[in-house]
């Protein structure tokens, strides 16, 4: 019993040199819980660099199918994850200004370095090459599409999220009753 009343004194007393905040209307004492967690800013652009090579995976097997119909389908949806599925993983990070700039860049570059591409092509030089300048176009638009990924999974994929919902907190608190006092701890981990 003595140590029981001697761990009661040393903890009130203890709690005594801790700041408070009167609720004198309450008839108790709180302390201030923990600050909240400061916004990390965190990089997501692992995931959006695994989703370029899923639909770049998928436009590699368009080109050796067989199957003219199949290979059509693939291409497709290689395309159409190559300029869409970036932004649907800065929208699940709540980041709708980098999806609609994901799209952007992602439609816009290779379009300009397609075009780029064939306004520089000398067509008298490049009349005896197989392509001639539509290999300068698709050369255009394939650096476009690959500086387009770099800047979207480089330079809009990052996220200012707090590290954690809810941060850690106490509350002590004392209210006098007649013949004594109530002490409570309550908590939120």
């Amino acid at each position: 019993m003595a140590a029981l009343a001697l761990a009661l004194t040393t903890s009130l007393a203890g709690s005594a040199l801790l700041p408070t905040t009167a609720h004198a209307d309450q008839g108790y004492a709180s302390f201030p819980a923990a600050p909240a967690a400061e916004p990390q800013r965190t990089w997501y652009g692992g995931e959006i660099m695994l989703s370029d090579l899923a639909s770049i995976g998928v436009l590699v097997a368009a080109g050796n199918v067989g199957d003219s119909g199949a290979a059509e389908a693939l291409a497709l949806g290689g395309s159409l994850g190559l300029a869409s599925a970036p932004a649907f993983t800065h929208g699940a990070h709540g980041n709708g200004g980098a999806a609609a700039g994901s799209i952007a860049l992602r439609l816009g570059l290779p379009a300009a370095g397609m075009y780029i591409g064939a306004a520089t092509c000398d067509e008298e030089a490049h009349r005896d090459e197989f392509l001639g300048c539509l290999g300068a176009a698709a050369g255009g638009f394939m650096l476009g599409g690959i500086a387009a990924m770099v800047i979207d999974d480089f330079g809009l994929a990052w996220s200012d999220a707090p590290t954690s919902t809810r941060a850690p907190g106490y509350q002590l608190g004392l209210a006098p009753r007649s013949g004594g006092m109530t002490l409570s701890l309550g908590g939120a981990f």
